[in-house]
């Protein structure tokens, strides 16, 4: 007999905002009760997520029950807080979502009139030309240095960004901080210093900052064109350049060929010929050439200037920021709720919905059950333990973590096996609390991770050490806690730690 699964109602996605408002409401609680906290989500739980939900919210829920279930808890959590006197009219999450269009909106400001005045700088208003490379190195070399020192802080220290890029988020991150504390009030302002000191490193905050300051840095690439076109239409301007080297002007051409290649198919005159760039070397000091080229100087550099500024400096930006946008939806998307303080909020939900739907009904879907690291229980007691505690009927019992390596790959490969008999098995891991995390575990999971599929149930199932010799014996709740801290580190919504709990019956019947 299967579990009857709730018919699930349409959950809205969520949002940054949603995502703070949950770990800042969970950062009020650490200072509660336990016992207050416990009656009010049971309450929650009770007349909230059993209706919505159905009977099955117990055991392990699913990445979806879960993210649905906590949507109702914080609906719940919003709605009793509007009634407290310490709310200004604002959540955490809406403040942020403001503070972060202020602050991107601030930015691009900035960086639009740096943009104009950059072009300005490097404007020679006396003789009223522009030097060509001098034009390209001022306008786009500080950007693509930008983005490679951008890219190696990546590859050699992990999502932070150094040096100016890194700057301008820290900036950026500080700004909406300090915008969010305050418009919290000095009545939270304990808990929500602390509540953001967590939670700007997360990446379904962290991406959205890196989007809205390469939405900014597009906008600096505006500024460029604006004040570069403001320039054409109000001066006589020429376009020249400097050399003594004979091979200069073949090495240029190299230059704009090699720039010019993303447009040059369909507009071959927005880019200079070998020609006009030997027309257009000059020697500044040589005056008597300079202004009667301006005409022709111009018709030859300026739709390849432009067309730079676009593909070279605005375009890269805006790619960027549409993927650090799909970046922040996705971190969104993929955020497992998995976390200690997430399973801890769950099983308060849960309340006694947990007691009276943990028994078993019937046998359900097979599982693989692995033992791990020489746990041996007798097979009665193991069957016994997983029928009652999981509703899972062991199909196949397998052994791994121990000292010969092969029994790992073997069972890794029966698992794959199994799969290919099934759609979605389950996985279920075998292991004692108390003894210490290896440091093999993390490798022998990302291998089951990849044979399995990345949305195959597995579970952690704990064991703790019993003192009368039983196989199965409850979990010390500081076991518990470095297990769901492990669970938590993987980043794995599919992956489920279960605690053994209450008395196990080896009867025939069990």
């Amino acid at each position: 007999m299967k579990k009857d699964k709730p018919a699930l109602t349409s959950s809205p996605e969520w949002t940054a905002a949603d995502l703070i408002d949950l770990d800042y409401f969970l950062e009020m609680d650490s200072d509660a009760e336990p016992s207050a906290l416990h009656a009010r989500d049971e309450q929650i739980g009770r007349e909230r997520l059993l209706p919505a939900l159905g009977s099955t919210m117990g055991g392990d829920p699913s990445p979806e029950l879960r993210r649905h279930g906590l949507r109702l808890w914080l609906e719940e959590r919003r709605r009793a807080d509007e009634h407290s006197p310490a709310f200004r009219g604002v959540w955490p999450g809406e403040a942020y979502a403001h503070a972060l269009t202020f602050v991107g909106v601030l930015l691009s400001v900035i960086l639009f009139c740096v943009g104009a005045g950059l072009i300005s700088s490097v404007l020679h208003f006396d003789e009223r030309y522009f030097n060509v490379p001098v034009f390209l190195v001022a306008s786009l070399g500080p950007q693509w240095l930008l983005l490679l020192v951008l890219g190696l802080s990546w590859l050699l220290k992990g999502r932070r960004a150094t040096g100016a890029a890194g700057f301008l988020q820290g900036l950026a991150e500080n700004w909406i901080g300090a915008l969010v504390q305050k418009a919290l009030g000095q009545e939270r302002k304990a808990q929500a210093a602390r509540f953001w000191a967590q939670a700007k490193r997360r990446p379904y905050l962290w991406w959205p900052v890196v989007a809205m300051t390469q939405k900014a840095a597009v906008v600096f690439n505006l500024g460029l064109l604006a004040a570069f076109a403001g320039s054409l239409m109000v001066l006589d301007l020429g376009f020249f350049w400097e050399s003594t080297d004979a091979a200069a002007p073949d090495a240029l051409t190299g230059v704009v060929r090699g720039m010019s290649a993303p447009w040059v198919w369909f507009s071959p005159h927005w880019a200079p010929t070998l020609q006009q760039v030997e027309d257009t070397r000059i020697e500044i000091q040589n005056a008597e050439k300079l202004y009667p080229l301006n005409g022709p100087s111009a018709e030859a550099w300026v739709p390849f200037l432009t067309a730079s500024l676009v593909f070279w400096g605005a375009m890269p930006r805006l790619v960027l920021a549409l993927w650090f946008s799909v970046l922040a939806r996705r971190s969104r998307q993929n955020y497992g709720f998995n976390e200690r303080r997430h399973r801890e909020l769950w099983r308060r939900l849960v309340g006694q919905q947990h007691t009276l739907t943990a028994v078993p009904q019937g046998q359900e879907d097979d599982a693989a059950v692995v033992l791990w690291g020489g746990f041996a229980p007798p097979e009665t007691g193991l069957r016994a333990a997983v029928l009652q505690q999981l509703r899972l009927n062991p199909a196949a019992v397998l052994t791994a973590g121990g000292m010969e390596v092969e029994q790992d790959r073997e069972a890794v490969a029966r698992i794959g096996e199994l799969r290919t008999k099934k759609k979605n098995p389950r996985i279920v891991l075998v292991a004692e609390s108390w003894s210490l995390i290896p440091k093999d575990l993390t490798p022998f999971l990302k291998s089951v991770r990849e044979t399995a599929g990345q949305e195959t149930p597995i579970t952690l199932f704990l064991t703790g050490l019993s003192k009368s010799g039983d196989s199965f014996a409850d979990v010390p709740e500081a076991e518990r806690v470095l297990w769901e801290d492990f669970a938590a580190d993987l980043n794995d919504s599919h992956l489920n730690i279960r605690p053994f709990r209450g008395n196990l019956i080896t009867s025939a019947e069990g």
